[in-house]
């Protein structure tokens, strides 16, 4: 398993064993990290994290989620906590992928 977090503390908000059905990345460089499951979070937007193109491990983020979209892996995501994201979405914590 491989994964990549910012933050040293829990998660706020999850879902796990989902898997990536799409990749966006928006006008601003926002990309958005589309799952096949609702997450936890309490925000409008159940399905996605967002990943802003000024997150400090954005690349990674991306690339794993990427990984995780060509190889169909299940992955583990978290969001840092609140809908903070264009107002309606989790930013990305962490993402783990899982054989």
């Amino acid at each position: 398993m491989f994964s990549a977090s910012a933050f040293a503390t829990g998660p706020a908000c999850e879902v796990q064993d989902a898997t990536v059905t799409s990749i966006v990345t928006w006008v601003d460089g926002t990309t958005f990290v589309i799952l096949n499951r609702e997450n936890n979070c309490g925000c409008s937007q159940k399905t996605r994290f967002g990943i802003p193109a000024s997150a400090t491990h954005a690349k990674s983020y991306i690339a794993q989620a990427m990984l995780a979209y060509a190889t169909d892996s299940k992955v583990f995501v978290y969001g840092a906590g609140g809908c903070t994201v264009h107002g309606s979405t989790p930013d990305l914590y962490s993402i783990s992928l899982k054989k």
